[in-house]
C-alpha cells in the first residue's frame, strides 16, 4: 500500500470520493457531506472543503498511478513475434512454384531452365528453387533484369538472349519495370496504347534446343516459358526429343488480358508426349508421359497441406520484427519516464498537501 493510500485510510473525517471512483454515486451524497461547512464565514478555507480538495488531489494522482502501473503491465506483457516454422516461401506471381515444388521436392540438386526470367526475385517461378540449392539457366533479354539475375544468380547460367524458332536477330520491345517486354509487334503496340514507354533493340535469337546443346544440359526437372506471346516461336525451337523436361509451364493467356491463347501452340507440345495436367488460371502444365508418376501432385491447386508462405507474408514479418525491436527500446525509456513521474509526483502530492493544509503560509510566502 502506498504511501498515500495509508494516509486516506487513517483519516477519520468526511472525505469527497476521488474522482476515478465516482461512476454510480450519487454526487449529490458528496455534496451533503461538506453542507455544514457551507456557513462557516471568516474562515480562508474550512477544513472539511480542504480535506476535499486533498481527496480530489489524492483521487486524480491515484488515477494517475494505476493508470501508469496498467499501462507497465500492458507493455509488458505484449505478445512477442511468434518463430517462423519452415515452411516452403513462395517467391511466383500464381503460387506456380508451390505446385512443382510439391511435385519434385524429392529431388536434390535438380535444374530448370526459365524462358523469359524476369526478375531473380520477384515473382520468380525459380527462387525457392535456387534458395534449396537448385541451379539452371535463366535466358532474360532485357538489359536491367539481366543484369540482376547476373548479380543474385552467381551458380545459374544467365542468358541475355531472345529465344524462337530459329537462329536470327529480332526487334525487341522492352517496357521497364512491367514484366511485359516482349518480341511480339502486336502486344508491343497494345501495352504502348495503354501509355508504357517503350524501347526498340535488336536482340540476338536461338532456338532453346540449341542453347541447351550449348549448356551442356543434361535433365531438366522443369521447363518455364513466359514470353509475353512468342510462346509458339520459342516452342517451335524445341523438338523435345534430346532435351526432354520432366514439367513444362506456359503461360497461356494473352497478356494482360484473361483469356486463353494456349490453342495457337498446344499441338506442339502434345504432339510430342507430354500430357496436360493443370491449369491455374494463367498458366497451363504438362508432365512427359515417361513421369507421369508426376501427375497425381498437379490434382488440386495450393492448399493448406503444401505448407508455404508467401514472399510479402516474409517481408511484412521482417518489417514487423524491426518495429517490435524499435518499439521493445521506447518501451523501456517510457518506463523509466513512467518511474521518473512517479518519484516527481510524490515530491509534488507532498507540496500539495501542504498549500492545501497551510494555504495562507504558502500564498503570503510566494508573494
Amino acid at each position: 500500500m502506498s504511501q498515500f493510500a495509508m494516509n486516506r485510510g487513517m483519516t477519520h473525517r468526511p472525505r469527497v470520493l476521488p474522482l476515478c471512483n465516482t461512476t454510480g454515486v450519487d454526487r449529490s451524497t458528496q455534496t451533503d457531506m461538506h453542507a455544514g461547512g457551507a456557513d462557516r464565514s471568516g474562515r480562508c478555507l474550512d477544513r472539511e472543503v480542504k480535506d476535499g480538495m486533498e481527496g480530489a488531489i489524492v483521487g486524480k494522482l491515484y488515477c494517475l498511478s494505476n493508470s501508469s502501473n496498467g499501462l507497465l503491465k500492458r507493455m509488458n506483457s505484449e505478445n512477442q513475434s511468434v518463430p517462423l516454422e519452415d515452411a516452403f516461401v513462395s517467391y511466383s506471381q500464381n503460387f506456380e512454384d508451390v505446385m512443382l515444388w510439391r511435385a519434385l521436392k524429392h529431388i536434390k540438386g535438380g535444374f530448370y531452365v526459365d524462358v523469359g526470367a524476369n526478375d531473380p526475385v520477384c515473382d520468380s517461378v525459380t527462387k525457392a528453387f535456387y534458395d534449396r540449392g537448385w541451379t539452371g539457366i535463366n535466358i532474360e533479354p532485357c538489359k536491367s533484369v539481366y543484369d540482376r539475375l547476373t548479380e543474385l544468380r552467381p551458380k545459374d547460367i544467365n542468358l541475355k538472349q531472345l529465344v524462337g524458332s530459329s537462329e536470327s536477330q529480332a526487334t525487341f520491345f522492352e517496357f521497364s519495370d512491367t514484366g511485359r517486354s516482349t518480341m511480339d509487334r502486336d502486344v508491343a503496340e497494345l501495352f504502348r496504347a495503354q501509355g508504357n514507354e517503350v524501347q526498340e533493340t535488336s536482340v540476338a535469337i536461338k532456338p532453346l534446343d540449341q542453347i541447351l546443346d550449348e549448356s551442356s544440359v543434361q535433365t531438366i526437372h522443369f521447363l518455364k516459358i513466359d514470353v509475353e506471346g512468342a510462346e509458339k516461336s520459342v516452342l517451335e525451337g524445341a523438338l523435345f526429343t534430346k532435351h526432354r523436361p520432366w514439367v513444362l509451364v506456359i503461360e497461356s493467356t494473352i497478356p494482360g488480358m484473361p483469356a486463353h491463347n494456349h490453342d495457337t501452340w498446344e499441338e506442339l507440345v502434345v504432339t510430342k508426349d507430354y500430357e496436360f495436367v493443370y491449369d491455374d488460371g494463367l498458366n497451363r502444365f504438362y508432365v512427359a508421359i515417361e513421369c507421369t508418376d508426376l501427375k497425381g501432385h498437379f490434382k488440386y491447386p495450393p492448399n493448406f497441406f503444401d505448407g508455404f508462405v508467401s514472399s510479402a507474408e516474409i517481408e511484412l514479418r521482417n518489417r514487423s520484427e524491426k518495429l517490435l525491436n524499435k518499439n521493445k527500446k521506447l518501451r523501456v525509456r517510457n518506463e523509466e519516464l513512467i518511474r521518473a513521474l512517479g518519484r516527481n509526483g510524490q515530491s509534488l502530492l507532498y507540496k500539495l498537501r501542504q498549500i492545501v493544509r497551510h494555504p495562507k503560509k504558502y500564498i503570503f510566502n510566494s508573494k
